[in-house]
């Protein structure tokens, strides 16, 4: 079988000319997501900024700014709103009814180095002070945090993960309690 490849593509060089921050491309089969993934220099630039800098209030998805830009962290933190108008990461808490997973089980990160294919292993309600948020943590936590989250995920993969995997943990607001998020943990597996 031929490697798989990514169903869409992306022109790094003309993204960076608009803004070197971007790193990525995180999009979702029948989604709103579509999207590109900016670093900026702390997690509050791109909060309500496109990539092009202007204001606005749905912001651009971005990574933990103590994440490395190229995803090579155990586990890589990617925050995006829950918008009303259902654009950004609102579709996120429709990984609560198992069939929506069942409709898309994976996401495609592409980056300008490498594409990946995500494989949504878990998704989880779980505050915004959950260990989850913690940086410089050996992979063995990062893998047992995946599994505390796949123990009480809101849909079964069926995936088994190992330590050697790495992760990417989109976040967004829910609205459960106060400071509730709803997190989607992939597994990101390399294309060739």
């Amino acid at each position: 079988a031929s490697p798989e490849t990514a169903p869409i593509s992306v022109d790094f060089t003309v993204l960076r000319e608009i803004n070197p921050d971007v790193v990525g491309w995180l999009y979702c089969e029948d989604t709103p997501i579509n999207l590109p993934l900016v670093r900026g220099k702390n997690n509050d630039v791109y909060l309500h900024r496109m990539i092009d800098g202007s204001w606005n209030p749905a912001g651009t998805l971005f990574l933990d700014y103590r994440n490395a830009g190229d995803f090579s962290h155990g586990n890589t933190i990617i925050y995006g709103h829950n918008m009303k108008d259902k654009s950004m990461f609102a579709v996120l808490p429709s990984y609560n009814d198992p069939e929506f997973y069942a409709q898309h089980p994976v996401m495609w990160l592409l980056t300008p180095e490498q594409d990946y294919k995500v494989e949504l292993v878990a998704g989880c309600l779980t505050s915004s002070d959950s260990a989850v948020y913690s940086f410089g943590q050996s992979q063995e936590t990062v893998y047992q945090q995946v599994l505390s989250c796949m123990d009480r995920s809101t849909f079964q993969s069926g995936l088994q993960i190992s330590q050697e995997d790495r992760f990417v943990t989109l976040s967004t607001c829910s609205y459960e309690f106060e400071e509730a998020r709803y997190i989607l943990l992939g597994r990101l597996i390399s294309l060739a």
